[in-house]
């Protein structure tokens, strides 16, 4: 263990670095406009008055109705992304206030804060993509050169430069993935199940924060469903007391957690838009045909 984490270290910091170094010498001088930037005016608010609703003057002259904000049944505005977005941005925006001493809807100064934050997850993101690449070769030439292609020969270069969601959102899905495979490896070999639990567990939290920060990642769920399935018939295991204890773990410490957090996306989606069901993309008129009131249909 202690000579993989080493090895782990050196090739992760070098590709970090430069990843790092790239990102800073590349850091836009403008505020992305846009989705992200809707959502940023609800954390300002957050921050300065400790409410969540966006004044209907603000919201009424943000572009269409329905088109950033949601206006629900008692006339309150949000905006029609996950909630876990505005949070995202709180600690860049208390910065600024910190730093500055002011914090408006729009500043100059905001474009600084918000750049240091992508640089945060773009390390983060640099990381997992080696720890996912460690898992299929042990060469750090190829997991260097597959890591900055991911990065910089692809759309995704766009997002390590604006400051949408898209940068966390890539993030979360990375984590969630690594953390799933490596939960199922280490259950499969009969490793240590603490380690598995915790895997496991982590790979709950970045599922959850996926939903929370869009619906649509709930879509991944028939296929987690279908995963655990196939995971139980290609067990080696003939114990069936050890494949019932192995159902247990994952139940309490992916799908108890994972269910907890779909819980949370009912109950911010009704407080925000009037149904646990109900989706923030149904109310602005280029958009609502396509879309019904209610995500099942």
């Amino acid at each position: 263990m202690e000579q993989n984490d080493r090895s782990l270290f050196r090739v992760a910091v070098p590709i970090i670095v430069v990843v790092l170094a790239i990102n800073l010498l590349a850091m836009p001088a403008e505020e992305y406009p846009g989705d992200a930037h809707a959502v940023r005016v609800e954390t300002t608010i957050l921050l300065d008055t400790g409410k969540w609703a966006i004044p209907s003057e603000i919201a009424e002259n943000f572009g269409d109705r329905g088109q950033y904000f949601y206006q629900n049944p008692k006339g309150n505005w949000y905006p029609k992304y996950g909630t876990l977005n505005t949070l995202i941005y709180l600690p860049a925006l208390w910065l600024e206030r910190v730093a500055t001493g002011n914090l408006a809807l729009d500043s100059s100064s905001r474009v600084l804060f918000l750049n240091l934050l992508n640089l945060i997850l773009s390390g983060a993101t640099a990381l997992y993509l080696v720890l996912l690449a460690r898992r299929y070769t042990r060469s750090n030439a190829v997991i260097a050169i597959f890591v900055l292609a991911t990065l910089y020969s692809t759309f995704w270069w766009n997002y390590l430069r604006t400051q949408t969601f898209e940068i966390y959102h890539t993030l979360f899905l990375l984590a969630f993935y690594y953390h799933l495979v490596s939960a199922f490896d280490l259950q499969r070999a009969d490793s240590n199940r603490r380690n598995s639990d915790a895997q496991f567990f982590i790979a709950a939290i970045f599922f959850g924060a996926l939903g929370l920060c869009k619906t649509v990642y709930t879509a991944l769920l028939p296929a987690l469903v279908l995963i655990w399935a196939l995971s139980k018939t290609d067990s080696v295991s003939p114990v069936r007391q050890e494949l019932r204890d192995r159902f247990l773990r994952s139940l309490v410490f992916f799908w108890l957690p994972a269910c907890i957090f779909l819980c949370l996306l009912a109950a911010t989606n009704w407080h925000k838009f009037g149904s646990p069901l109900a989706t923030g993309y149904t109310q602005w008129e280029k958009e609502s045909h396509p879309f019904q009131v209610n995500v099942l249909p």
